[in-house]
C-alpha cells in the first residue's frame, strides 16, 4: 500500500485537536488484538535487524537521546509522572530497562503470531492503554495519538535527522528505508494510525515530518522545559548507568539539547561559529559586547 499522505498533511494532522484527543486504542484491554499492517515488508523489516545490529551502539544512543527528549513533552511527561513508575532510581531502572529489553526483542525475532517480538509488542501496547485509562480517570488526560507520534520520534528521530552526530551510514542501499520501514510497522502495531505515522512513504518525506516534529516541539520544549523533566531525566540516565558506563548525566542532557537544536547549546566548531553569526546578525553592527554588565 503506497500512502497518498503529504508530509505537510501529516504535519497537520499531527498537531491537530483531532490527534490530541484520540487516544491509542478505543477497545478494553481483553478485547486488544494485533494484526500486521496490509503494506508489512518482511524482507525489509529483516533488513533493518541487520542494519540495527551492525550500528547497536550508534542507534541505541540515539534512541537513548530520544527517550530523554520525549521526557520534555508536558503531555507525555504528565503521563509519566502519574504513573509512579519512573520517578526514582528503583522504579526508572526497571521501567527503561523494560525498555530496553523489548526494543531489543523486536530487532531479535520474526514479527509473526505467537513469537516473542509479537508478544512483546501486546505487552507494551496493553500498557499503554492501561496508563491512558489510569491518567484518565486521574484527570491526567489520555495516552493520544500525538502521544504516540512523538514518542515515536524518540526512537527514531534523532538518528534519521542527524545521523553524522552519531556516525551512522549506510552499508547497504536501502538502509535507511528499510529502518524507516520498521519503525512504521513496529508503531502501527502499538496503536499508531498511518495518518499520524511519522515513517513516510520515502527518506526524505519522513525526514521532512521529523525535522517539523522537532522544530516545532523539541526544540521549545527543550529550551523551556516543563517541571519534573530535570529530576525525570536524571533519574532515567543515572539509573541506566549500570547498563551503559559510559553515561555522564550533564553531557547526556547537554547533547539532547544539542541535538535538538537548542539555542546556545554548540558542540562542534561549526556549530560554535554560527551561533556567533546569528548573534552578530541580530547585533546589527553594535559592539560584541553589547548587554555585558
Amino acid at each position: 500500500m503506497i500512502y497518498v499522505t503529504s508530509p505537510q498533511e501529516v504535519i497537520d494532522g499531527i498537531f491537530s485537536k483531532k490527534a490530541l484527543e484520540t487516544p491509542s486504542d478505543t477497545v478494553k484491554p481483553d478485547e486488544l488484538e494485533l494484526e500486521l499492517p496490509e503494506w508489512y515488508d518482511e524482507k525489509k523489516f529483516k533488513k533493518a535487524q541487520r542494519f540495527y545490529w551492525e550500528n547497536c551502539f550508534a542507534l541505541t544512543t540515539t534512541m537513548l537521546q530520544g527517550l530523554l527528549a520525549v521526557l520534555a513533552v508536558p503531555s507525555i511527561l504528565r503521563v509519566l509522572v502519574g504513573s509512579r513508575r519512573s520517578s526514582s532510581l528503583y522504579t526508572s531502572y526497571k521501567r527503561y530497562l523494560s525498555t530496553i529489553l523489548h526494543t531489543t526483542t523486536w530487532f531479535e525475532y520474526d514479527l509473526k503470531p505467537n513469537t516473542r517480538s509479537w508478544k512483546s509488542l501486546y505487552t507494551v501496547r496493553s500498557r499503554h492503554l492501561r496508563a491512558g485509562l489510569s491518567s484518565k480517570l486521574r484527570g491526567g488526560g489520555v495516552v493520544s495519538q500525538r502521544d504516540i507520534a512523538l514518542t515515536q520520534f524518540g526512537f527514531m528521530g534523532f538518528a534519521l535527522l542527524k545521523p553524522d552526530k552519531f556516525g551512522l551510514r549506510q552499508l547497504e542501499e536501502g538502509d535507511w528505508d528499510a529502518y524507516i520501514h520498521f519503525w512504521r510497522t513496529i508503531c502501527h502495531m502499538i496503536g499508531l494510525q498511518d495518518r499520524y505515522n511519522l515513517c513516510r512513504n520515502t527518506v526524505d518525506e519522513t525526514r521532512e515530518v521529523c525535522q517539523a516534529v522537532l522544530e516545532r516541539v523539541y526544540t521549545p520544549c527543550l529550551e523551556n522545559v516543563p517541571e519534573y523533566f530535570e529530576h525525570m531525566a536524571r533519574v532515567l540516565l543515572e539509573s541506566m548507568w549500570c547498563v551503559n558506563p559510559t553515561i555522564n548525566v550533564n553531557a547526556m542532557l547537554y547533547f539532547c539539547r544539542n541535538l535538538a537544536d537548542v539555542p546556545g547549546y554548540v558542540y562542534t566548531e561549526a556549530e560554535r561559529q554560527d551561533l556567533q553569526d546569528k548573534i552578530k546578525k541580530q547585533l546589527k553592527g553594535k559592539p560584541l559586547d553589547t548587554g555585558k554588565n
